[in-house]
């Protein structure tokens, strides 16, 4: 597995514009997308292909949304300055989460349908559509569920996108194949629903926030951002909130865009997956993941709390990095939250592997390598 050193961030970028978008998807969601603008380098925009933005689409983890990624689309645009690249960025918030709308449901098995894992590559597809014109040069990083939707987008379109990367992509595979050690897997369905959701204030959920894991260990704007545009009016008014089952009127304060039912809901759906290899290979077992570079990234093997454990995203990276036949990259330092505690290392990982997609080109011989691979290591 390989290890990359962070390099040292080159002077301040400006902010680049954004625009804030509605874009639909399937089940009646409106998808809020953030386009955060393109960075070109003081010579100007170049009309040849080769020199065209760099697109990258970036899609978070169950329970966030967009704009936790500030702080990396910051480090992004500095990187690009450093390199003299031009890039575009654009992040989005995934259905019942954050500023997108619930998927319209009239009834509790339609409700648990809708927020299927599926259902969020669904969503990667719909912003696709969105940037088709930069379809070409499109780059994808997601972390964990924003992983999984990524590759489950690029198997279910293949030639989607130039270049994956995920990070701590979750999906289910039979625990005798998670290999030695003892692999830890939290109840997150259970620490969702006892999750609080409301709070007096923004100022109120951010202190508490700040002051207690994981977010304590995050980048200070990540977790202001995580509040700032995760977080709405509590009026008790549940046809107009993003989500939230409760039927009673609360007082005046805030609460969480999606609903703690609903982020518990959403981990619950995974439970019920189908194994990796079935999702991600065809019927010959070659991988359907066909775009010409995929990094499949993952933090430390120790778990904080008992480092003879070993935390299931990390177990989990080396199989789907087999499935797909991407390359397996570890980063010791980091733990499943590393995007959003370490945007700058993070942002020097994903800039060096889009620049090793750009190199490799979409050679056939390498993709032709690579799907043979899977083939022989179908789990």
């Amino acid at each position: 597995a390989r290890r990359v050193s962070p390099r040292r961030l080159p002077p301040r970028v400006s902010a680049m514009p954004m625009h804030v978008l509605r874009v639909p998807s399937t089940d009646g969601v409106v998808l809020q997308v953030q386009d955060r603008g393109v960075w070109y380098p003081p010579s100007g925009a170049s009309t040849t292909e080769s020199h065209d933005p760099v697109t990258m689409l970036l899609v978070h983890a169950n329970g966030f949304h967009g704009r936790v990624f500030d702080p990396v689309v910051k480090c992004l645009f500095a990187r690009a300055r450093h390199r003299g690249r031009a890039v575009r960025v654009i992040s989005f918030d995934m259905r019942a989460h954050g500023g997108s709308t619930v998927p319209v449901s009239w009834s509790a098995s339609e409700k648990k349908n809708n927020l299927r894992w599926n259902k969020f590559a669904d969503d990667v597809l719909a912003v696709v559509g969105f940037v088709k014109n930069a379809k070409l040069n499109l780059h994808v990083i997601g972390h964990s569920l924003g992983a999984h939707a990524a590759l489950r987008a690029e198997a279910r379109c293949p030639g989607t996108f130039k270049s994956i990367y995920a990070f701590e992509p979750i999906f289910m595979v039979d625990a005798a194949k998670l290999g030695r050690g003892n692999v830890f897997s939290p109840d997150l369905t259970t620490a969702a629903r006892k999750r609080k959701e409301r709070f007096a204030s923004k100022a109120t959920a951010l202190a508490v926030f700040k002051s207690k894991p994981p977010m304590n260990a995050f980048h200070a704007k990540a977790v202001a951002s995580y509040v700032e545009y995760g977080f709405v009016e509590d009026t008790g008014d549940t046809s107009t909130a993003t989500n939230d089952g409760e039927k009673q009127t609360h007082g005046a304060g805030v609460r969480l865009a999606m609903s703690k039912e609903n982020e518990a809901l959403v981990f619950a759906n995974g439970g019920e997956e189908r194994e990796v290899n079935f999702l991600l290979c065809d019927a010959d077992g070659a991988s359907l993941i066909t775009c010409p570079h995929v990094t499949i990234a993952r933090g430390s093997t120790q778990a904080g709390h008992d480092k003879s454990l070993v935390p299931f995203p990390a177990a989990m990276a080396p199989i789907v990095a087999n499935v797909t036949g991407g390359a397996l990259e570890t980063h010791s330092e980091w733990n499943h939250f590393g995007p959003l505690c370490d945007p700058e290392s993070f942002t020097s990982s994903v800039w060096e592997h889009c620049e090793r997609s750009e190199r490799a080109g979409s050679d056939p011989r390498s993709l032709a390598l690579r799907r043979e691979s899977t083939v022989r290591a179908r789990l």
